[in-house]
């Protein structure tokens, strides 16, 4: 922790894994451990579902561009193309609350990190 400086707060959103891309540049050992629990809530109402998907999305952008600049090569592009396959291939079950929320954030996360890498060209 002391020797990556903590999370670099002026990071917008995700600071654990860009901490976990500085740690990596600095042959530390990342890997993902199966038996690590994280319980996520989404927001309650979809506009604050939305704002914070894309808030994510963006996030997503710059760490990609965060792990070109630590050296790390390329972020595999797969898990993009997935998330919008998922997305129409999904949608015709969306018929629970809770399925719908988790819809609607993955396409905010991927229209934010849409609208971020236009900005940036």
């Amino acid at each position: 922790w002391d020797d990556l400086g903590g999370f670099d707060e002026s990071f917008p959103g995700l600071e654990d894994i860009e901490l976990s891309l500085r740690a990596a540049a600095k042959g530390y050992r990342v890997h993902f451990v199966p038996e690590a629990l994280v319980h996520y809530r989404y927001r309650s109402e979809f506009s604050a579902l939305w704002r914070q998907g894309t808030y994510y999305g963006k996030s997503f952008a710059l760490l990609n561009r965060r792990y070109h600049e630590l050296g790390l090569g390329s972020p595999p592009r797969t898990r993009v193309w997935k998330s919008w396959l998922w997305l129409v291939l999904a949608l015709p079950a969306s018929a629970t609350r809770r399925f719908r929320y988790r819809w609607v954030w993955t396409l905010a996360s991927r229209v934010g990190g849409l609208r971020a890498v236009l900005r940036r060209s």
